[in-house]
């Protein structure tokens, strides 16, 4: 609820428009801290971290299922006829739950073929969770403001 106190102030110096960069957004600026981007904001701020993570979960369970929206069993067909490939990666992922609720429904697809990509924190943070069925996940600590990691080696990347 912070960046919501400061919305009038901040779109007073700004314009009301939305953030043209990565800093300089409402929540680095009801912080006191409008020059940081809000990813280095987080990395100086564990409690505020803990919520954060502890909040994207939350969504994640509450919002639109990743599973049974989609039908991915053709991705499960095809992930037999090329056992090398990956077959899908999550980008911003969190701590794996899309990926768990795709598996769960497609227990075919073998999750040593997905990869849980997200920044540093995220990731050490989901290790540290320990669910077993993430064990076998591929994890890759990734800036997804910059260029995709992983090329050419997916079936599909939703």
């Amino acid at each position: 609820m912070v960046n919501f106190f400061h919305l009038e102030e901040y779109f007073a110096r700004y314009g009301r428009r939305e953030p043209q960069l990565m800093n300089h957004i409402p929540a680095t600026f009801a912080r006191g801290c409008p020059e940081r981007r809000f990813f280095e904001y987080l990395a100086n701020d564990p409690a505020y971290f803990r919520r954060f993570t502890t909040g994207m979960s939350l969504i994640e369970k509450n919002r639109s299922p990743a599973s049974g929206i989609y039908d991915f069993s053709w991705l499960a067909d095809k992930a037999v006829q090329e056992p090398e490939r990956t077959v899908f990666v999550d980008v911003g992922g969190g701590s794996g739950q899309a990926i768990l609720a795709i598996h769960q429904e497609y227990p075919q697809l073998p999750l040593a073929r997905f990869v849980l990509q997200d920044r540093r924190e995220t990731i050490d943070a989901a290790v540290a969770e320990g669910h077993p069925l993430l064990h076998d996940v591929q994890k890759l600590a990734t800036d997804f403001f910059q260029d995709q990691p992983t090329k050419g080696t997916s079936l599909s990347s939703v």
